[in-house]
Parts: structure tokens; C-alpha cells; sequence
């Protein structure tokens, strides 16, 4: 018989340790039930008479203690009680005996009523002992934490992918295949040091916050900062661009629509808005949203909201780009006489469009501080251009202003010889004005730098717009017009050239912190504001301009946060987000702005780091620039302040950060600590600032060290009562239990819940958790650690076990998409609670290009995963058609009935299979031969030699009915010498069946083993250990309640977290025995 080198350790994990049988098939076709009345003490006490003799007589000269040939030792059972002791060897005897394994050929065989009286009597002691033994948890070891849940936990309790236990060595294997059994998770010494240097390294990725602690994917402090700057700009985003802007046009459109609705839809504002489609893939804010809604409606607005809402009444969907001009870009009414009354006017819309009224002002000065831009009396731009359609925007560059809400920072320009300047009609005009001074107010984040102010215009459609500050003493300038630029702004007549003659000393005023200031300019003609309030105006007050203002502010945050790059700067970061706060957020999104803000200045020490940049830029100016630095020195005092203001409450929140270690340490034991416990950690933080001179940072790192190196930590640990009865779980040991079973790591906050509050132990709220969690997308660690070993594609990814020679396209991405293919179809199963019976036979699988590439299966584009369905169709779906399946069972350069059989028998259906002789030949390596011979010829030739056909008879046709896919998994109808594939199958019996369709139906036929093996594997991965015989009446309930619930995965895991083996564990004083 041959097999790779490495069969066993791929094909049979834990089945030397234990080999078992599904002693309920046995009994059943005995005719043996659970009902038989033959007690187990009656069963013993005939085996010294009416067993002993016939297992002397027949068995013990191959199975002896000196010869123990399959691994049984039967000469040892001389009494009732030494039988009793090891009731597994007896699960081995009945197997082999029933299938006529034992006595082998050769030897003396027992007569019919010997043998009969051998099976009998062996079913009837197994039945009973089962039976007595229903529901003992068994003997479940301490156990620690496995390298995948290890893994797990620390994502779990972190919020960050860390995995510290990726370089451990890989867990070894035991009970029913699974690296979670107790008796394969020892501590060996050698491994401390290994704990001990991945907590060091979680504890290094700890972030301190004012709110406690946190935890960062890097354990670089700057990474830690860009982190939180990230998050803001990311929050910012969620409702503006770049610059701060929202999708105003997103916003009126829905109004309109909303307005436009059919009303028998009965849809709130909100609800309607949800079902809509807006551009760049930001969503609209409902409080904006009701804001602006509520705003048009008004049923007697004022003042400049007037003309508004005018327009959006008069406005449909078709025209909503001309809505949006008429708030984004207010404009003064066209004037001959510059000191005529003023009057607003908006750029028209498509249809009609009425004669606005004038409007006047009390000053020239606007009275519209919050629109950040005010502007002195006779203070103009002149401004020519040649479209009149609202192309362009011009910027005036001055620094940022404060970050403190309300601050100002005024900046005096002083007067400047020059001009005239003449700008011909078509040219572009760049002016540079320097700046002798200025008065910064307290509280501003950047003073106003020396140096050149720069006014720039951007060129659009050919034509430029040509503009620069002018000297206005009277209200005519000859061959120019005026036009006020500030949050209305005035346009100009395309056909006049500019001429500038001079620079007058001005002030400009910037309020809320605005980086730049805007202007729009949208129609022909020339426009002025009156520089004198007139009798007869109309009048705009601050109030009623405020309300428009304050609904459509110029932006409403500062998106960048960081103001700029530079190593030295007067401040770190920018806040100005009142207009967003105030009119996009809701509650829980102000507080969440808030936090990061908090978060942002505390993690940065941004108070500290200021006033180190400012004194650090004093000291190195050279000596002839030291008059300049006096703006900034005069900042020293209020950084001062501000930084030991940060010190004394970075120093007050250090309590609040160990309590936060405290309260992780009760999430990393997964209970309640003691009181005692507390105290210890916290004695243990003090110890550590007072005789070890730790710092704050240093000694909060130290004690999470202490937590992940605690064996409470490191080892799943259970505290049974003292006495020989089994107890109940506690509701903490029973949440750990259910979340280690189905997501591989510690309970979340949900079923930390119900265990505090005590109803975790209900079976009601018990099974409500199960359904959450199987549901969750922590789930999938059921997949990858329990399907995944048991079928045996964990890990995939990183099979390199092809020649890359024979096989180029076997590369990375292609093993990532077949173990992705996988894992996502076993979770489709358990997440969507579908049928187990799927994992068989499905008409679906999960596939990106890549894959479908491979499969040969059309018009399947881009890299992400989808399910996809009709995969039959191309020799696709269940378990034995994916790739990583019939990859893994093949060899380096050729497919493997043997491996692939073995995998079907085995794996799926459960069914024992002798370990091959030590002195069998073995295959060829390669399926490219000199003998041409096709895999199934080897085989089948190899399979003449007595001693490997009686374990090939079993195994190889189902590898047979697999010959249609290659070493990676590719469909052929050729093998690689060429030769036409035979994907028939014949069994022992006579049975035929043929190719992947064929398997399948035979698959399906047998289906109660598939079923049983199933319980089986999910059972023993449960419970972390071997299952037992009286574990039987268990099984056979998994498998009814599969059977009534249409074979739903759920239905299996609920029977299992009901069950006494579950949720109980042995009395510290009960009989310890080796056997169940």
C-alpha cells in the first residue's frame, strides 16, 4: 500500500491516539436498542466466564502485551474490572470484529456461535456503560489558549489585528482532530518566554487617552496621532469635501424632490432621503436636511431668505444647478451710478424670473462678521472678465486664523506708492502687496507672517479674471467700476478695462478661522455697493442676514486639520467645525467629534509641543531679524498656560487610565476580577512608580503585561466545587465556553451581559446568544479552526507543497482565492444556517476573476468575492469540487486516488481505515512517467500485492471518481501523459458510480455517516476533548434534531449548548477513570 511521505500527519490526526466507532450504527443493525434492561454489572460478571476463555483462545496471540499488533493489548483484560477500566479497546474489538477483521484469515477462526456470543456480548457491555455514563462531561483538562485563539482574543480585546502569537510554533493535535484538546495543549518552560515577549509587544501598542486607553495597529506615537487626525478628517468627510464643503446641490435637490413626492407614500423626510442616490458617495445629513426643509418653508421669511426661498419655489429638479447659484452666490442688482441704492439680485434660472426690489445698508461694512470677511468703507475690487457664467473662484491667501471659536485676527495693510496699472481686456493681473505690521488678538493660532500677501486668479475658458485692491475716495472712478468683494459680491461689465491707480491702507478682518476667502462672480453687468445708507432703502439687518448666513455658512469645518507640514509652526492642528456641528451632526456624532478632538490634543501634547516650537523659532532668528520675532514672544505667556494647564490634567486623568487597565483586565479573564485581584494590579502599578521610578506611561505598559502573562489569561480556566457530582458552569465559564466554541475568543460585551446579569444560564437566553452569535462575523473563526481542520483547508494560503516549474500558474493570489472560496461557502453555512448537506453537494460557490479563471467558468470580472450561482453546470460545487480540497489531496506533480479516497472515507463518512503496512511500496512521484501509464493504472496494479489491496479496496475508487481535476484542481479530460481520464467507480460490493456527480449521489445515499461523522467532529472540537461512548445518546440526538430541522446547521450546535456535557464539568472529587 503506498501513500506521501506525509499521509499521516494530513489524513490522520489524533486517529492513533483514538480509535473509535459510531457504536450507534453497531447497536442499530444488532437490533439492539436503548431500552435493553441487561444491566451493566450483570453484563461483567459474565466476562471471567463466558468472554475471558474465548478472547485467550482466539485474540490474545496477536494482541498480547508483548505483541500488540494494532495497537490493542488484549491479554491485559483478566477481569470484570480491568474491562471496565478501558472501555475504548472494547469500541476496537466490536469494529473488527463485525467486520470480520479478527481473527485474521490465517488463524484459528471461532464457530458462528462464538463469534455471535464475542459481537453480542460486546454490544450489549458498550450499549450499557454507555448508557450509565450519558451526559458525564468527561475528563476536560486545563487547557491554555491555542495560537489561533490566542490570536483571536487579542483582536478581540483590542480592537486591533495584532496577532502576537503568529511566530509561535504551530499547535499539535489531539481528541477528534482539533488543536483546542486539552491533552495536545501543554505549557512546556520554553514557552514563557515566548508569552512573556507578546504581551510586551501587545502592551506596546496601548495608546493613553483621556478617556483611558485605546489600542493602535503601530506602536509609534506619531502613527498614533495620524491616526486620530485621520479619523477626524474621515468624520469631516462623511458629509463634506476637501475644502468643507457639503453637497449643497445633494441637499436642495432632495428638498425638491421631497417636495415633488408622491404623498400616498407616507414617507418622512428622512426615510425618503435614505432611498436616494447622491454624488461622491456622501450621505446627506437629516438634521441638515430638516434644517434647510424647515428653512423654505417658512411661511413668512425675511430678508435675504426671501429671495430664496422665491427661488426654490419657483424651482423643479430640472433647474436645481440654478437654485443652488442663487444661494451660493448672493449678488448686488446691476447700477450706472455706483452711489445709487443698492438692490440684491440673483443669476437666473431657466424659466421666468421677477424684478427684485433694492435694499439698502446701514453701513458699508455689512454688518456679517460670521461670513469671515469685513471690509472698510471705499475698500473695492475692480474686477474685468469676459463670461458671465460663474466659473472660477478668487482666493486670498493669508494664513490661518485662530482655533479658538469667536477669535479674529485683523491684518493692516499699509499704504503702497504704485499704479497706474492698466490690465488690457483678456489679461491677468498677479498683485504682491507687503505687509508692514499688524495687530494679532490673544487667542489667534497664527499671527499675520511677514512678508508678501498674494491675490490669485485662476485662469478659466481662455479669459482671466484681472482684480486688485483699489483706492476708492469718492463714489466715481473714472473707466473702472466697482465691486464689492466680500460675502456678496459685485461683478463688472466684460466690455471695461481696469485701471489701477494705488494701494490704500485697509483692513481685513478674518473671524471663525477661515483659511481663505471666497468670491464668486456670475453675471454681466456692473454692480456697486452704496458706500452711504440712503433714505428709501429697503433695509438688511445683521439679524436677518445672520439667519441666512448662518443655514448656508461659506464652509462649515476646516477638512485638512493639520494646517500644514512645516517642522516649525505655531500650531499643531486647526478646529474650526462649528458650522458642522451645529447643523450636521447629531447627538452621538458631536460627542464622537468631541472625543477625537480630546483624544487628538491629549495624544499630540499639542499645548507642550506649541510652545517648545515657538521658543525654538525665537532662538534661532539671526540678530536682524530679532525685531520680528516680538509677535511671537508675546504668545509665550498664554502657551505657558496652556501647556501646564495640559500638564495638570494629563496628571488628574492618570487614575482614570489604570482604572481602564483594571476594567481591561476584567474582559482579558473573561470575569469579574476580585477585589483582591484589583488590589494586586494596582499594588502592583504603585510598586512599580515608587521603588522602580517607572513613569505613568511605563508602569500602565507593565501591568498589561502582567494581565496577558496571568495564567488567567493564558489558560482557559473552569473552578468546579469540591464533591463527586458533576456542577453547572458558571454563567462566566459557560459565556467563555459558547464564545471560544463558536468564535474562537473571548465573550463580547452583549454576552458579557447576560452573564452579569445572570440569565445566561436560561436556556431560552442561552439559545437567543447561540442563534446572535452564529450569525455574527466572528463566526468565521468556526469555519477556518473547526471546518477548517476537519476538512482539512486551514491554512491554505500558505500551501507550497506544488512545483512551481510544472505548475506556473499556482501562485499566491491563486491559493489565496481557493482557501478564500472555501472558507466563504463553509461560512455561507453556518452564518446563513443552511443545511450541512450542503457542504456535499451545492449548486453555488464563492468566486473573484481569478478563480473562475481556473475553473473555466465565464464572465465572472473583478477581484472582489461574490456567490455564484449554476456552478454545476462546470463540474462545480460542494466540498469535493473546490480547489484547495483537490489541491492539498495530491501530490507535488500528480494527483492521488489514494490521498483524495482516503480524504472521502475518512473525512467525510468517518469510516476507519487501517494505518498501511511500514514495508509497501510506493507510487511514483510523478504522473508525468516513461511507462505512460495513467494514476488509476498505478493504482490499480499497485492494489495486486495482498497486503495493500485490503486498505485500497476502500479508499481508491472515490479517489478514482476524482481523476477529472489535476494536481491544482483544474477540469481535464486528459491526464499529463496525455492519456483519456477514467472517472469510474467499483466498490467491494459491486456498486457503480462515475465522476463528481456520481460521487455526490453516492455521497448523498450514505448521507447518515456524513451526519454522524459531522456530529461527531463538531462535538469533540466543542468540547475540546475525545468523544466517548457516553457521549452516544448525545450524537444520536445531533443527528435527530439535524434529521427534523432539515439538516440546519443551528440545529446541531443548539443540541450540543444544551447538553449536560456542555454546560457542566466534573466535581473536583469525582472519579477520575482514563476510559468514559
Amino acid at each position: 500500500m503506498s501513500r506521501s511521505p506525509n499521509f499521516q500527519a494530513a489524513v490522520w490526526p489524533g486517529q492513533i491516539l483514538i480509535a473509535t466507532v459510531t457504536i450507534s450504527l453497531l447497536l442499530a443493525t444488532a437490533g439492539v436498542s436503548f431500552s435493553d434492561e441487561l444491566s451493566l454489572d450483570e453484563l461483567l460478571e459474565q466476562y471471567p466466564g463466558q468472554i475471558l476463555p474465548l478472547v485467550q483462545k482466539y485474540c490474545v496471540d496477536c494482541h498480547s502485551t508483548a505483541e500488540t499488533k494494532g495497537e490493542l493489548d488484549l491479554q491485559r483484560f483478566t477481569t470484570a474490572a480491568e474491562v471496565r477500566g478501558d472501555t475504548r479497546t472494547w469500541q476496537k474489538v466490536l469494529l473488527r470484529l463485525r467486520g470480520g477483521e479478527m481473527p485474521p484469515a490465517k488463524k484459528t477462526q471461532p464457530s458462528p456461535d462464538e463469534r455471535s456470543r464475542l459481537i453480542d456480548w460486546s454490544e450489549k457491555y458498550l450499549l450499557a456503560d454507555a448508557r450509565e455514563r450519558a451526559g458525564d462531561p468527561g475528563l476536560v483538562l486545563i487547557r491554555r489558549l491555542t495560537r489561533a485563539e490566542h490570536n483571536y482574543t487579542i483582536h478581540e480585546l483590542t480592537g486591533v489585528d495584532l496577532r502576537p502569537a503568529r511566530n509561535f510554533l504551530e499547535d499539535s493535535v489531539a481528541g477528534e482532530g482539533f488543536a483546542n484538546t486539552g491533552e495536545a495543549l501543554f505549557m512546556a518552560p520554553e514557552l514563557i518566554p515566548v508569552y512573556l515577549n507578546a504581551a510586551r509587544q501587545v502592551s506596546a501598542h496601548a495608546v493613553l487617552t483621556p478617556a483611558g486607553l485605546r489600542f493602535s495597529a503601530s506602536k509609534d506615537p506619531h502613527s498614533w496621532v495620524a491616526e486620530v487626525a485621520q479619523t477626524l478628517k474621515d468624520l469631516y468627510g462623511r458629509y463634506t469635501d476637501w475644502e468643507g464643503l457639503p453637497p449643497l446641490t445633494d441637499y436642495l435637490e432632495a428638498t425638491l424632490r421631497y417636495r415633488e413626492r408622491d404623498l400616498s407614500a407616507n414617507l418622512t423626510l428622512e426615510d425618503f432621503v435614505a432611498q436616494q442616490n447622491y454624488s461622491h458617495g456622501r450621505k446627506l445629513s437629516p438634521e441638515y436636511l430638516q434644517r434647510i426643509w424647515n428653512a423654505f418653508n417658512e411661511p413668512q421669511p425675511t430678508g435675504v431668505m426671501a429671495e430664496v426661498v422665491r427661488q426654490w419655489q419657483a424651482s423643479n429638479t430640472d433647474v436645481v444647478k440654478g437654485l443652488y447659484d442663487a444661494v451660493t452666490h448672493i449678488e448686488p442688482a446691476n447700477s450706472s451710478d455706483p452711489t445709487d441704492p443698492a438692490f440684491f439680485e440673483h443669476p437666473p434660472i431657466p424659466g421666468t424670473f421677477d424684478e427684485p426690489g433694492p435694499y439698502g445698508y446701514t453701513n458699508a461694512t455689512g454688518q456679517s462678521a460670521d461670513m469671515g470677511f469685513i471690509w472698510n468703507p471705499g475698500s473695492h475690487f475692480v474686477v474685468d472678465f469676459g463670461n458671465p457664467e460663474p466659473i472660477s473662484r478668487v482666493r486670498l491667501w493669508s494664513g490661518y486664523g485662530g482655533g479658538v471659536r469667536g477669535a479674529n485676527m485683523e491684518i493692516s495693510f499699509a499704504p503702497t506708492s504704485g499704479g497706474p496699472y492698466t490690465v488690457p481686456q483678456g489679461g491677468s493681473f498677479n498683485y504682491l502687496t507687503s505687509v508692514g505690521g499688524g495687530t494679532l488678538e490673544d487667542g489667534c493660532k497664527s499671527p499675520d507672517t511677514t512678508g508678501f500677501y498674494q491675490y490669485e486668479f485662476e485662469p478659466t475658458t481662455a479669459r482671466y479674471w484681472r482684480v486688485a485692491m483699489v483706492n476708492t475716495t469718492s463714489g466715481h472712478m473714472p473707466r473702472t467700476t466697482a465691486i464689492q468683494f466680500g460675502p456678496i459680491p459685485d461683478v463688472v461689465a466684460p466690455e471695461l478695462t481696469a485701471t489701477i491707480t494705488g494701494i490704500q491702507q485697509q483692513l481685513w478682518k478674518l473671524n471663525r478661522q477661515k483659511s481663505f476667502l471666497i468670491g464668486s462672480i456670475g453675471l454681466f453687468g456692473a454692480h456697486s455697493i452704496p458706500l452711504l445708507d440712503q433714505a428709501g432703502n429697503r433695509r438688511i439687518d445683521s439679524d436677518t442676514y445672520a439667519s441666512f448666513a448662518e443655514l448656508f455658512p461659506l464652509a462649515v469645518c476646516f477638512a485638512p486639520v493639520v494646517p500644514n507640514n512645516r517642522d516649525v509652526t505655531v500650531e499643531l492642528f486647526l478646529r474650526e467645525d462649528e458650522p458642522l456641528s451645529r447643523l450636521l451632526l447629531d447627538d452621538t456624532e458631536r460627542a464622537e467629534l468631541d472625543r477625537l478632538w480630546d483624544e487628538l490634543l491629549f495624544i499630540s501634547r499639542a499645548s507642550v509641543e506649541e510652545l517648545h516650537h515657538i521658543k525654538e523659532f525665537i532662538g534661532f532668528q539671526p540678530a536682524n531679524r530679532i525685531e520680528n520675532t516680538n509677535k511671537f514672544t508675546d504668545l509665550i505667556p498664554s502657551k505657558e498656560a496652556k501647556a501646564a494647564a495640559f500638564q495638570k490634567s494629563a496628571l488628574a486623568g492618570q487614575p482614570g487610565q489604570l482604572d481602564a487597565v483594571i476594567e481591561l483586565a476584567d474582559r482579558a479573564w473573561r470575569r469579574p476580577l476580585s477585589e483582591l485581584e484589583q488590589g494586586e494590579l494596582r499594588q502592583l502599578y504603585e510598586l512599580l512608580r515608587r521603588e522602580q521610578k517607572q513613569s505613568h506611561d511605563a508602569a500602565i505598559r507593565t501591568v498589561l503585561t502582567r494581565i496577558l502573562v496571568s495564567p488567567n489569561f493564558l489558560y482557559r480556566v473552569e473552578r468546579p466545587t469540591t464533591g463527586e457530582e458533576t456542577v453547572a458552569l458558571t454563567e462566566w465559564e459557560l459565556a467563555s465556553r459558547l464564545s471560544y466554541f463558536l468564535w474562537s475568543t473571548m465573550p463580547d460585551d452583549r454576552l458579557r451581559t447576560s452573564a452579569a446579569e445572570g440569565r445566561l444560564l436560561e436556556q431560552e437566553v442561552l439559545a437567543a446568544q447561540t442563534k446572535r452569535m452564529l450569525k455574527d462575523p466572528k463566526a468565521r473563526a468556526l469555519t477556518i479552526e473547526f471546518a477548517g481542520q476537519w476538512l482539512q483547508f486551514r491554512g491554505f494560503d500558505e500551501y507550497d507543497g506544488k512545483s512551481e516549474t510544472r505548475f506556473p500558474t499556482f501562485t499566491t493570489d491563486l491559493r489565496a482565492a481557493m482557501n478564500q472560496e472555501t472558507t466563504d461557502f463553509v461560512s455561507e453555512i453556518i452564518r446563513n444556517d443552511r443545511s450541512v448537506l450542503e457542504i456535499l453537494q451545492a449548486d453555488y460557490t464563492f468566486l473573484n476573476d481569478e478563480l473562475a479563471r481556473h475553473y473555466n467558468i465565464p464572465d465572472i470580472e473583478g477581484s472582489e468575492f461574490r456567490r455564484v450561482e449554476g456552478v454545476g453546470r462546470f463540474e462545480r460545487g460542494g466540498i469535493a469540487a473546490m480547489g484547495s480540497v483537490l489541491t492539498k489531496q495530491s501530490g507535488a506533480l500528480r494527483t492521488s486516488p489514494v490521498l483524495r479516497g482516503t480524504w472521502v472515507v475518512d473525512t467525510l463518512l468517518g469510516r476507519e481505515i487501517p494505518n498501511p503496512p511500514d514495508d509497501v511500496p510506493q507510487l511514483a512521484e510523478d504522473e508525468v512517467n516513461p511507462d505512460g501509464l495513467t494514476m488509476r493504472e498505478r493504482v490499480e496494479r499497485h492494489r495486486t500485492d495482498a497486503a495493500c489491496a485490503r486498505c485500497h479496496v476502500k479508499i481508491d475508487p472515490y479517489g478514482f471518481t476524482l481523476e477529472a481535476y489535476d494536481p491544482i484542481g483544474r477540469l481535464r479530460d486528459k491526464d499529463l501523459n496525455d492519456n483519456p481520464i477514467d472517472t469510474r467507480a467499483e466498490l467491494e460490493n459491486g456498486e457503480t458510480f462515475e465522476g463528481l456527480r456520481g460521487l455526490q449521489g453516492y455521497l448523498l445515499q450514505h448521507r447518515d455517516e456524513f451526519v454522524k461523522q459531522f456530529c461527531r467532529k463538531l462535538l469533540g472540537y466543542a468540547l475540546g476533548r475525545t468523544v466517548e461512548l457516553s457521549d452516544e445518546p448525545l450524537l444520536v440526538d445531533m443527528q435527530s434534531q439535524l434529521k427534523e430541522n432539515e439538516h440546519r446547521f443551528s440545529a446541531a450546535v443548539l443540541t450540543i449548548v444544551n447538553s449536560s456535557q456542555f454546560r457542566r464539568h466534573r466535581g473536583r472529587n469525582h472519579p477520575r477513570e482514563i476510559s468514559p
